[in-house]
């Protein structure tokens, strides 16, 4: 039991110091991961303002009401707000789009459109809330309070209802909803910082270079009897002294030759 104990003790200090490795590797190359997250930073930034498109959110508002010829009940009330889900339903069918799509003149698909479309109910209520995502702020308005026009008449036709009354009608967006830059950049970032730290630490686990005396008892599990040192750098740091040493002597036995010529 005490062999085990030791051993498992042994094997948290190893991942401990493993980790403090781990570590140390990540802080030593701190400056090129600060570097890598700059970049993907800037590239971000100019994806964003020269290759995304900047769309604009245009939304219209209508209200679902009982018939007017019956006193509306807390049943009443009910019954339409669950009904505000059909009504989502029939805001995006066919002949609802290609209608609008006829009105103003626009080239695009059914399917196309609709992919622009986007249409709410707010919870526990008769309002439901057609929004459109376009390139074009105007565009997108206009399609928006069509969308609206066509929708009331379509479900008091089939609903047999009163036709729902235009709440709030479209307005030009001033900004676009999309791209955040602030968002793709922070985005960009955070990739940058994982996949770098993530880069430097597969490396550091594949490098099996012995480094240290400690690193021959970790990987090998033999004591160190003796460390020799590396004699490359002394013997180019002399190499150069002596080089340099030559130019020296060279230069002044050239001094030396023409001091004795001028005489």
């Amino acid at each position: 039991m005490k062999q085990q104990t030791n051993r498992r003790l042994n094997n948290q200090m190893e991942d401990a110091i493993d980790l403090y490795e781990l570590f140390l590797n990540v802080k030593k190359h701190i400056l090129k991961i600060i570097a890598v997250v700059i970049a993907f930073a800037i590239i971000a930034m100019i994806y964003t303002n020269y290759f995304v498109k900047p769309l604009y959110k245009s939304t219209s508002k209508i209200y679902i009401r009982a018939n007017s010829q019956t006193i509306i009940s807390v049943s009443d009330i009910q019954i339409g707000s669950a009904l505000a889900y059909d009504y989502e339903e029939m805001i995006k069918s066919r002949p609802v789009q290609e209608q609008v799509i006829k009105n103003l003149g626009l080239n695009m698909s059914y399917g196309a459109l609709l992919s622009r479309v986007t249409v709410n109910n707010p919870e526990k209520t008769r309002m439901v809330t057609i929004t459109i995502t376009y390139e074009d702020p105007v565009v997108a308005m206009k399609i928006a309070n069509e969308m609206a026009e066509i929708s009331k008449k379509e479900i008091a036709s089939i609903m047999n209802i009163d036709e729902p009354a235009i709440v709030e009608t479209a307005i030009e967006a001033k900004n676009p909803s999309s791209p955040n830059m602030t968002k793709n950049v922070a985005m960009a970032m955070m990739l940058a910082f994982i996949l770098s730290v993530g880069v430097i630490l597969v490396l550091q686990m594949l490098d099996n270079t012995v480094y240290t005396p400690e690193d021959v008892e970790k990987y090998i599990g033999l004591n160190t009897l003796a460390v020799v040192p590396d004699s490359s750098n002394s013997n180019k740091k002399r190499r150069k002294r002596y080089k340099k040493r030559d130019q020296n002597n060279s230069s002044s036995n050239t001094n030396q030759n023409k001091s004795g010529e001028n005489k």
